[in-house]
């Protein structure tokens, strides 16, 4: 069976220096969907 979910990410960046930088985003998966999802890290460069 083939499963499609969709989870809301909502981060906040602080920099050293200056104020925080708020993200929003969309994390979409295709596949199979245990239901269980644990903490992330984002990376950038």
């Amino acid at each position: 069976m083939l499963i499609t979910s969709e989870r809301g990410l909502n981060c906040v960046y602080h920099p050293v220096r200056g104020a925080a930088q708020h993200y929003v985003g969309t994390v979409r998966r295709f596949g199979l969907d245990i239901g269980v999802t644990g903490p992330g890290r984002m990376g950038g460069r």
